[in-house]
């Protein structure tokens, strides 16, 4: 893919793209959804910007231990920030991660995706 300049801030011309819903019945279900696990998950011990990883990962596991377990490097945030704003791609170790996520804000971004479960140097290395 192409890679896109685009600054460093996860808001363009005002809305949240990286993270928000596309569509207003889409960010309505999101909210409800994410009211439901800050009211579980109670009180918590992260920064905000950590807070709506670990809330994302408790969503989509539906695992309230992530929250109390998840640890964050001091740059972590900032640093997946800024590969995502600079088209870097996104490497993950199952397919179904790369399924999972949002086209249309990888696009954006430039972002592609990689996992190698299914490569054949690595099938042979599990079987062996």
């Amino acid at each position: 893919m192409q890679k896109q300049n685009h600054s460093p801030s996860p808001h363009h011309r005002g809305e949240n793209i990286i993270t928000e819903q596309l569509t207003p019945a889409g960010r309505k279900i999101e909210h409800d959804s994410f009211a439901i696990v800050d009211k579980e998950a109670g009180r918590h011990g992260y920064p905000e910007d950590q807070w709506q990883i670990v809330r994302r990962m408790i969503h989509a596991s539906a695992d309230f231990e992530f929250n109390g377990l998840t640890q964050f490097h001091p740059d972590a945030v900032t640093a997946g920030l800024n590969a995502i704003t600079q088209g870097r791609p996104i490497v993950a170790d199952v397919e179904m991660i790369c399924v999972g996520l949002s086209r249309p804000r990888l696009k954006h971004f430039g972002v592609g995706t990689r996992h190698f479960i299914s490569d054949e140097d690595v099938i042979a290395r599990a079987k062996s």
